[in-house]
């Protein structure tokens, strides 16, 4: 039964279609298709991969890297790389808040400082924007904030208008 795969938890159940993969793959003879998968299944397999967002990092011009373990943790590391100077309230668009001092005004609100909350209802795309409009309301340029993924890439999300 070389097939089964073992369901020990929740995460070998993620994982479970990429082995399958990469077991076809090898049968085929292609050899560097396998060697790729067995890469990414392998970085899928490391210690910190059950964790969400457990390697990406972000860096603010000349500052150094900061870990980003959960998605509001880029919005609220740039608040604190601004000194917590930043204007409040501050809107994302029409009807919606990225920060304001009264929590009821947010639909998830994270505390930030005291008096200084966060909507914590974003995706992680919507929270690098949120922190390139801080920056800017700030002074500073949508371009001093970089995030890096897994690997170390920069992720290039820009929805600027």
């Amino acid at each position: 039964m070389k097939d089964e795969i073992p369901m020990e938890n929740n995460y070998s159940r993620k994982i479970a279609p990429f082995i399958k993969i990469w077991r076809l793959v090898e049968q085929s003879g292609n050899m560097e298709a396998s060697n790729l998968l067995g890469k990414i299944i392998a970085a899928k397999q490391a210690p910190t991969a059950g964790r969400s967002y457990g390697r990406r990092s972000m860096r603010i011009r000349n500052g150094r890297r900061l870990p980003v373990n959960h998605n509001y943790d880029v919005v609220m590391n740039t608040v604190e790389s601004c000194n917590y100077q930043v204007p409040c309230p501050l809107k994302a668009g029409w009807k919606r808040f990225i920060l304001h001092w009264d929590p009821s005004r947010l639909d998830i609100s994270k505390k930030i400082s005291d008096g200084l909350f966060m909507e914590g209802k974003c995706d992680f795309a919507t929270m690098i924007e949120n922190a390139k409009k801080i920056l800017e309301a700030c002074g500073k340029s949508r371009d001093d904030l970089v995030v890096y993924d897994e690997f170390g890439d920069p992720i290039n999300i820009d929805r600027s208008r």
